[in-house]
């Protein structure tokens, strides 16, 4: 708040020194005594903080009591018997200035500001003049005022002074207090010492503590207490203002026991929305591998379809060419196995799903069972050129079982085994008979399943690699469907890997029976796997017969054809043909189409040249990702050749 003119002129009308703070700590007012007793004048040292107006001098202990003062309501006398130079000032005479210094809080939270007194006690007559002054009506009025109970207390603990709010809520008059020790006030004797000694251990004020006061008729009532020393002449005295807080305490313990019933009733809500939370995050997964699913599903169904458009129009210009004929037929016969597969998947996951499968129980061998799972997964293992060992208990393991279904749980592990171990890898079958059941154990030297994937590698539409370099990895639902045969055989199924790239073994554990007779054969068996041409057009697809398929009908068309299946392959095959044409699938090992394109664009003869995307994903991104990466155009799977000869014509 603005000082008037009449308050600067009284200021200055002060035979001592005063400085007044504004709430940023900075001279808002230095009046004339300091003028003179300092050297500097008003309009020098206003809007400067002491240290900047001193820089010299150890401004720290006023510095203290400063914050005292605005933090805790707090006055504190700095007596130059215990500071003999609190600020560097002189009298007239030019002799450094002997002064006490006297710090206060003034005003209201709105327009709060410190006061800082400059005594000087040079003179023994001064000294004393001011310490009556201080005693001034003002003073008086102020204590008389005050709502809140103030004592003052002397070194020895008795009262010295009591304002009328004390005597009104201690219930006793102001005579019966004054005299009287301070300690009988308090519920417990040594109350009143602990303030003393907290307050007596610096310049500053004690932080406010909780006493229980005894009221006139011995009823306690617990009373805040904010203390400060400060000296009268040689008298140390404390000034204790007291607040009656006994009615707060009420109400906080009430508030506090809202609060505690809020807290469970907020936790209970927090339990609820964190179930509902997992629900719908679980609901929300299962959503996104159902989209994931519906794509991989039209991507693997349009695999197969491609060889078998090609194999159509292959046998229909065939004419009397037998060897083609049953060449295009077998390649026919294994692409419609494979959509075989994966609808049955689909049929199967659907039965167990709603519990309408049912097994066909009886008794074989665990050999049998082995035996038929490789024989049906040993295409694929061929393929790859992967080496197989099996090795089972030399004596016959029977089981009661459905010999299909679980022919198809092996079947599935070992064809995951084939298509996530890199060519010529390794995958082993072992058996280990202990007690009642028999544990078969799969395990392969592939890509590995990362460890936080483990968990989870059993769920529905769950796959581990669905990188472009692996799309023909399945559908996501052969773990789920082999988890839920074996656990029709009163059997558990577990994974294991040590992480990426690290290979995997699935182990499958079966309850047995004692009714074959034993029988001896070989402990262990070893399976080798043996490796089972116009326009110039590059035909690239890691699928064999689809790339093959398509490269014989368009040299039967009369174009000169060659053949890649991954795209670093296609980029050594185009740097010896230079084709003007290449049909490039997305989904590759090694290099996946985009990259082959953009490679191809980077050479001489592949600037001009027409690159045709032949692949199984027709989504608008993945038209969008093609169409960047450098394609003049962009075919689904099947393609009809006729779309091919549009393309082409237009090259002409």
């Amino acid at each position: 708040m603005p000082e008037t003119h009449q308050e600067h002129t009284i200021l200055d009308g002060i035979a001592a020194g005063l400085i007044v703070l504004g709430t940023d700590r900075k001279i808002a007012h230095w009046n004339a005594w300091l003028v003179s007793a300092s050297r500097r004048s008003s309009a020098s040292v206003v809007g400067k903080t002491l240290a900047e107006v001193f820089p010299d001098a150890q401004v720290d202990i006023v510095g203290r009591a400063i914050e005292s003062a605005f933090d805790a309501g707090a006055s504190t006398l700095l007596t130059n018997a215990l500071h003999p130079e609190l600020l560097p000032l002189h009298t007239r005479a030019g002799r450094p200035l002997l002064h006490d210094i006297v710090v206060s809080q003034v005003g209201d939270i709105q327009s709060r500001r410190c006061v800082i007194q400059i005594i000087d006690v040079t003179d023994a007559t001064r000294r004393e003049r001011f310490l009556r002054d201080r005693q001034n009506a003002r003073y008086y009025a102020l204590v008389e005022s005050a709502p809140d109970a103030i004592l003052n207390v002397d070194a020895e603990g008795i009262i010295r002074l009591a304002n009328p709010a004390a005597a009104q809520q201690f219930g006793y008059s102001a005579e019966e207090l004054v005299g009287q020790p301070a300690a009988l006030l308090c519920e417990h004797e040594n109350a009143w010492l602990d303030i003393w000694q907290s307050v007596n251990a610096g310049t500053a004020s004690a932080r406010p503590t909780e006493v229980r006061i005894r009221l006139k008729g011995g009823t306690l009532r617990y009373f805040e207490i904010s203390a400060a020393r400060w000296r009268d002449g040689s008298r140390t005295l404390v000034t204790a203002i007291l607040r009656d807080v006994n009615d707060r305490r009420d109400a906080d313990r009430a508030l506090r026991e809202s609060e505690s019933q809020s807290r469970k009733n907020a936790k209970a809500l927090a339990e609820l929305n964190e179930a509902l939370k997992e629900n719908s995050n679980k609901l929300s997964e299962m959503d996104r591998r159902k989209d994931e699913f519906l794509a991989t599903l039209a991507h693997e169904l349009r695999n197969p379809l491609a060889p078998l458009r090609n194999g159509l129009q292959l046998l229909k210009l065939a004419k009397d060419d037998a060897g083609l004929v049953e060449r295009t037929r077998h390649m026919m016969d294994l692409q419609l196995g494979q959509m075989v597969r994966l609808i049955d998947d689909l049929l199967d996951v659907g039965r167990i799903t709603n519990d309408r499968i049912g097994l066909s129980r009886e008794t074989t061998s665990l050999d049998r069972v082995i035996r038929q799972a490789i024989e049906t997964s040993s295409p694929l293992i061929l393929a790859q050129q992967h080496d197989l060992t099996i090795e089972l208990p030399s004596r016959e393991i029977g089981l009661h079982v459905d010999v299909v279904r679980l022919t198809q749980v092996f079947a599935n592990l070992l064809n995951n085994a084939a298509k996530y171990t890199p060519r010529n890898g390794k995958i082993s079958v072992t058996a280990e008979e202990h007690g009642d059941s028999v544990t078969v154990r799969i395990s392969d030297n592939g890509i590995g399943i990362p460890p936080e994937l483990l968990p989870q590698i059993f769920g529905m539409f769950m796959q581990v690699d669905k990188s472009l370099e692996r799309a023909q990895g399945g559908l996501g639902i052969g773990l789920s469907l082999v988890k839920r045969l074996v656990e029709m055989h009163e059997g558990t199924v577990e994974a294991y890997s040590k992480g990426i790239g690290q290979g995997s073994v699935f182990s499958v554990r079966l309850p047995t029976i004692k009714a074959l007779a034993h029988g001896d054969r070989p402990a262990a068996a070893e399976v080798n796997a043996a490796p089972p041409t116009g326009h110039r057009i590059l035909v690239v697809d890691d699928n064999k017969d689809a790339a093959a398929s398509l490269a014989l009908l368009l040299r039967l068309m009369g174009h000169e054809t060659r053949t890649a299946n991954n795209g670093l392959e296609a980029m050594e095959v185009a740097d010896q043909f230079q084709p003007d044409v290449a049909l490039l699938d997305i989904g590759m090992p090694k290099l996946n189409g985009y990259e082959t394109a953009r490679r191809m664009r980077q050479k001489i003869w592949g600037r001009d040249m027409l690159l045709v995307a032949v692949t199984g994903w027709g989504q608008e991104a993945d038209r969008r990702r093609s169409s960047d990466a450098g394609f003049n155009s962009h075919l689904v799977k099947p393609v009809n050749v006729q779309e091919i000869e549009r393309l082409l014509a237009r090259t002409h």
